[in-house]
């Protein structure tokens, strides 16, 4: 019969040493109001984000401009719907990359997905007003920068 291998019993001082996460203290509710109403000028750190945020949203007006011609003139074709998605998906990754977890940037996505459902149904020659569509861009715009500058208050 073969030999039964025993496994090595780790040494005493083996044992992880749990270190309890840091969490933040939980803002009064005039600290967060505080924090929402008052000027936040840009910084050395805020201001490439603010930048990124400024650049998708610019470049999501352009792709549907870039769409709403190729419907015009009916040569709307799958690329045109690919080139939209690909935008769209690229600003929500900058909202992703540049502002902190809260409520206002997931707002800002929810914003650009309902952008992104508006330019759908118009390409499609459905109800959507192109004004909402527009409108949506710019509150996420709006609701990134708001993460941005507050630190995601």
């Amino acid at each position: 019969m073969a030999a039964d291998k025993k496994k090595p019993e780790p040494a005493p001082d083996a044992t992880p040493t749990l270190v309890p996460a840091t969490v933040p203290p939980k803002l009064t509710r005039a600290q967060q109001l505080d924090s929402w109403f008052i000027y936040h000028p840009p910084t050395s750190e805020t201001t490439p984000k603010f930048e990124a945020i400024d650049e998708q949203y610019r470049l999501a007006v352009e792709v549907f401009v870039f769409a709403l011609e190729r419907r015009s003139t009916g040569t709307l074709d799958p690329g045109v719907f690919e080139a939209v998605s690909r935008q769209l998906r690229a600003f929500v990754e900058t909202i992703d990359e540049v502002c902190p977890s809260s409520a206002d940037a997931s707002a800002a996505v929810r914003c650009v997905r309902l952008a992104r459902n508006g330019m759908n149904d118009i390409l499609m020659n459905k109800q959507a007003s192109l004004s909402f569509v527009y409108d949506q861009l710019i509150a996420a715009k709006f609701q990134a920068n708001s993460a941005i500058a507050t630190g995601g208050v």
